[in-house]
């Protein structure tokens, strides 16, 4: 096995004290690498009267004009993972008085989607508001058909609305533009020409400025013809005067595809694209029903006319497609292991090595100095009792096994903090053994990860009467259930870490994470002898607690913030 050279020195970190033991990377297998991207929808097709509208559209890349979807964060993404890549193709226009254009297909890339366009209205019948990525333009008669919304916000702009100046046929009857993806699309006026598509976007990617999601423009009835969006501005289709025809429109005009253009006159939707940017050294294999930068499936190669890599995904046959990723970055740690690489596992707390095919677990905790602290029982000072809720309510330190364990489970399942964890059911509650007075010091410490609050949810108390619980989204400190701090903000599904110290007479202290959160003068009711019991449901309007439960350490003492950051740091065997 190939020997390897640390040579970042934030990937191992040699402790001054020697009580941390040896730190290994903990990075993922493979590195992730910064990823740019461009996702358009397929644009909406044409109504009889009304423009479609362009395809949603969501992009890091500098635009302009500056639009809501020009600012986009970039993807974090890793190889050797298959990310799902679909195109949207561009809704069916509609060439006939009584059918309905449809909207456009959304076009998707790992976790970003963009949403298909609005179909253009057909007429005063129609009093439904096509929404989409940008929203199709409304019949003539706006008051009862009316223009489509951009839906979800940011991916493009509303649809523009028609007007009726007369319902003599010898008079002007136009439809409202389809919305593009910069611009709200000219609403026209009593009398004069249809409305005009949106505008679309102008986006540079391989060197060449190209125009993406016009919206299409709105048809005349013996008026003059509506204009899609310039062709320098997305592509849209073109209106058309209906003539006084009642069946069909002609010509009809379609949105350009692989631009997202809304189509006019009845024509179809153009459709989307999806534009993939990323680091040199990274390629990229397609699944068998991608079409990218001219060629279908397998190991496509990229633009590089940029010095990144550049794939332009025009179709895919549906939307089980995916691209892979693989390569080595051009810095950082390998995007792929390499043989005699060690890691630290965070899913089963392990340090791992690689042989160049597989991973393995050491055989031997000698790989690591010291044995970890959560299992320590007087750590990092004299305590009264740990519980590290391995399968059972024991006390690490054997003296307060808990006396009494209703409706608690024990599990690993992932995300695991140390090992095993409590979980609570329905109506949890475990009482310690321990004893806790009114006018005695002590400190607690513990993690949990609520899944969600439900009211006022208990994680421990002592005698009813010191009580440390959620409510609105906070952890609170509470004393003889009304007085309390001003609570701290906790996020759900996620661990966290919380401690607190108490006097013996007023002084509370308590930490997140490692850090001082509240400072709290109160007071508590008097009482001797009370159980500290913790998950449990307290006067019947308070919620048990509602999730999991771990490492749970009682001192006879007030620890320092010193020492309650060892707890948050604590490492494990």
């Amino acid at each position: 096995m190939a020997i390897t050279k640390v040579t970042t020195p934030d990937l191992i970190n040699l402790p001054y004290n020697n009580t941390d033991g040896i730190i290994l990377p903990k990075g993922p297998t493979a590195a992730t690498f910064s990823c740019d991207y461009l996702v358009l929808a397929g644009g909406g097709g044409g109504g009889n009267f009304g423009g479609g509208g362009a395809g949603g559209l969501l992009t890091t890349y500098a635009t302009s004009p500056v639009t809501a979807s020009g600012s986009e964060t970039k993807l974090d993404l890793s190889v050797s993972v298959a990310y799902t890549v679909t195109v949207g193709t561009g809704g069916a226009g509609n060439t006939s008085y009584g059918s309905i254009a449809s909207s456009g297909n959304n076009s998707v890339f790992h976790n970003i989607t963009a949403t298909g366009g609005g179909a253009g209205n057909k007429s005063s019948s129609n009093t439904t508001d096509i929404n989409g990525g940008s929203g199709g333009g409304s019949g003539w008669n706006f008051s009862s058909a009316p223009a489509g919304s951009a839906t979800p916000a940011g991916q493009g702009f509303d649809g523009g609305t028609g007007a009726n100046n007369d319902p003599s046929p010898s008079n002007f009857l136009v439809g409202g533009g389809g919305g593009g993806a910069s611009a709200t699309p000219a609403t026209p006026s009593v009398g004069t020409s249809p409305g005009a598509g949106g505008e679309g976007v102008d986006v540079t990617i391989t060197g060449a400025t190209v125009d993406y999601a016009g919206g299409g423009g709105g048809v005349g009835y013996y008026t003059s013809n509506g204009s899609g969006a310039a062709p320098s501005k997305g592509g849209g289709g073109a209106g058309t005067n209906w003539g006084g025809s009642t069946s069909t429109l002609s010509p009809v005009y379609a949105g350009t595809n692989g631009k997202g253009g809304g189509g006019g006159a009845g024509g179809n939707g153009g459709s989307g694209v999806v534009v993939i940017r990323v680091p040199t050294g990274i390629t990229a294999t397609f699944s068998g029903g991608v079409t990218a930068n001219g060629s279908t499936g397998g190991t496509i190669a990229p633009d590089t006319s940029t010095g990144d890599n550049i794939w332009i995904v025009t179709a895919t046959t549906n939307s089980s497609q995916t691209i892979t990723f693989s390569g080595t970055l051009s810095s950082g740690r390998p995007a792929s292991a390499v043989d005699g690489e060690f890691r630290y596992n965070t899913t089963d707390k392990k340090v791992e090595y690689y042989d160049g095919s597989n991973w393995y677990q050491l055989s031997s905790s000698a790989a690591v100095p010291q044995s970890g602290t959560t299992g320590t029982c007087n750590y990092p000072t004299t305590a009264t009792a740990l519980y590290q809720f391995e399968g059972n309510a024991n006390d690490t330190c054997g003296v307060y096994n808990a006396t009494s364990v209703t409706d608690v489970t024990y599990s690993s399942t992932a995300p695991a903090q140390f090992g095993q964890y409590a979980l609570a059911g329905s109506s949890p509650e475990i009482v310690t053994g321990i004893t806790q007075d009114s006018n005695v010091a002590f400190t607690w410490s513990f993690w949990f990860y609520a899944t969600a609050i439900s009211g006022i949810d208990n994680i421990i108390a002592a005698s009813n009467q010191i009580n440390v619980g959620l409510e609105f989204n906070k952890i609170w400190l509470f004393t003889g259930g009304s007085n309390r701090g001003s609570g701290t903000s906790v996020s759900l599904n996620t661990w966290t870490h919380y401690a607190v110290t108490f006097d013996g007479s007023s002084g509370f202290v308590t930490y997140l994470n490692g850090s001082v959160a509240e400072n709290i003068t109160q007071t508590p009711p008097s009482f001797t002898s009370g159980d500290v019991k913790l998950l449990l449901n307290l006067y019947g309007t308070w919620g048990p607690f509602e999730g999991r439960f771990d490492q749970l350490r009682i001192f006879p003492s007030v620890l320092t913030a010193t020492q309650v950051n060892a707890l948050y740091t604590e490492t494990t065997p």
